[in-house]
């Protein structure tokens, strides 16, 4: 069984860019991930998290990917980080990017296998990025255009009599180019996600090596089959790394979605009490105000999680490395806990000292 597209039509009329020849309305694959990435935008923005320069924060709520929360059952995170941006430079260059190698390599593939090469490029430059650094907030499109890079590089080389030889040097050297930049520009930037776009980059490459190459000399068709298995293969190395991730860091999920997700209020110039569970704002507001009448803590600028759930009620404090060894630490703590206790419920109170990583390196209750 063999698939057929009508791009082979329009392929030998190519002039410099394909919306020359063809209706803008067949890149209609291209068009809807532009649209997806802007609308997601525009909702981000509406509900109030800043259009120029979001805080990890903000996005990590709108499905931004981070190691503690994707590694812990957040797994659909390394899809929808794709379609989420850190403001509206990030999001317009990436845009204008897809805009001009989009639809041109949505032609030579056809839309479905177009598709699959971006999600595969999009979703193995997510599990790069986890490798290389989960403790870090990640989101863009960045991966799956330079999967689209890798394709279009990919095509040029099986395809090399489908596109006029200057038609493909022109190409070659227009992504050479932006691959250049792109990589002085991630060395110089501390924001940018090198190992998502080498990610992105190489899976789009490999995948568009078996997704061009025809199965008859001197066609464009190919079997679905291929397609088929390309994407069974893909999407499972991809689940099988990303359980092999979460079985190589022991984050506590839990934890973690208190600290990202749950709101707080100040304590202190630099401190925050976070309120979860069934804990309310009210409660953190009283637990901030009894913790700035013991001098060991008032204006300490700590960070501390308060949590409520099934009638239990935690209170995690974020310490520095060397109180874990320091019996007073814990002492000092468990004195305070016991005097602040009225202030969220009472007792009994269960304590965590967990360290910047949000490992939890001592519990103990307080009765």
């Amino acid at each position: 069984m063999q698939d057929h597209h009508p791009e082979e039509d329009y392929l030998p009329k190519l002039q410099p860019t394909p919306a020359q020849v063809i209706p803008q309305s067949y890149f209609i694959v291209s068009w809807t991930l532009i649209a997806i990435n802007v609308l997601v935008y525009l909702a981000m923005c509406l509900k109030g998290v800043s259009p120029t320069s979001p805080t990890p924060a903000e996005v990590l709520p709108w499905g931004a990917d981070t190691g503690p929360l994707t590694l812990t059952g957040d797994w659909w995170r390394i899809l929808t980080s794709c379609f989420v941006h850190f403001g509206i430079i990030h999001i317009g260059m990436n845009m204008y990017i897809l805009y001009q190698v989009g639809p041109f390599t949505e032609l030579l593939y056809g839309r479905i296998r177009f598709l699959l090469l971006y999600l595969l490029a999009g979703l193995g430059g997510s599990i790069v990025s986890l490798a290389v650094h989960p403790l870090t907030t990640s989101a863009g499109a960045s991966g799956a255009i330079f999967g689209v890079y890798g394709a279009l590089l990919a095509f040029l080389v099986v395809q090399r009599g489908i596109i006029p030889p200057s038609r493909s040097r022109a190409i070659a050297q227009s992504a050479g180019i932006f691959l250049v930049y792109n990589l002085f520009f991630g060395l110089a930037s501390r924001t940018t996600d090198l190992s998502a776009h080498g990610g992105g980059f190489v899976v789009g490459f490999l995948a568009g090596c078996l997704l061009a190459r025809p199965a008859v000399p001197g066609t464009r068709r190919l079997p679905v089959a291929r397609t088929v298995g390309v994407a069974v293969v893909g999407f499972g190395l991809i689940a099988t790394s990303l359980q092999a991730l979460g079985r190589q860091h022991h984050f506590s999920g839990a934890l973690y979605r208190d600290a990202m997700l749950s709101p707080h209020v100040s304590f202190g110039d630099k401190g925050s009490v976070i309120y979860a569970g069934s804990a309310t704002k009210g409660d953190a507001q009283k637990l901030v105000q009894a913790l700035d009448q013991i001098d060991d803590f008032k204006d300490s600028g700590l960070d501390l999680i308060l949590a409520k759930r099934n009638g239990q009620t935690d209170l995690s404090f974020m310490v520095n490395e060397t109180a874990f060894s320091n019996p007073d630490v814990a002492a000092t703590i468990e004195h305070a806990t016991r005097r602040v206790a009225d202030s969220v419920g009472g007792l009994p109170i269960t304590v965590h000292l967990v360290d910047g990583e949000l490992h939890d390196r001592k519990s103990f209750v307080v009765q």
